[in-house]
């Protein structure tokens, strides 16, 4: 259903002329049109006089869980799959949340697994599960 919509729209948006799109173009890993699926992991590490530093992080981890994003959380980071242009805006996001929960300042530690024709998570860790 999806498929057949976009490959309509995108006729009637080429016709007009408003984007160039070919259907070769569309990957599902990719996350649509030629956008590659990346891996961000990051830890945010909230400095504070007064407080308890973990409430803080619960914060950050709170932003990722309303993105909508698929994620996981581990005992030292957590890591998103999706658009990496939507995933560095929650980054920055979680960020606001901690400075606004009562943080001083952060630190953030942020890595990113790129690979052009996209990456999942589950095509890491799924032989482990």
């Amino acid at each position: 259903m999806c498929a057949m919509y976009l490959r309509r729209l995108s006729s009637r948006i080429a016709f007009f002329g408003v984007i160039r799109f070919s259907w070769k173009d569309y990957d599902e890993k990719k996350g649509g049109i030629g956008v590659p699926i990346v891996n961000v992991g990051f830890q945010v590490i909230p400095k504070t006089k007064e407080g308890n530093s973990y409430e803080l992080v619960d914060k950050a981890i709170e932003v990722v869980s309303k993105s909508g994003v698929k994620y996981e959380v581990d005992p030292m980071e957590t890591v998103m799959e999706g658009e990496y242009d939507k995933l560095m805006e929650i980054v920055k996001e979680a960020q606001e949340a901690v400075i606004a929960a009562g943080a001083q300042e952060t630190m953030t530690f942020i890595k990113v697994h790129y690979r052009p024709e996209g990456v999942t998570i589950d095509e890491k860790v799924a032989k482990y599960r």
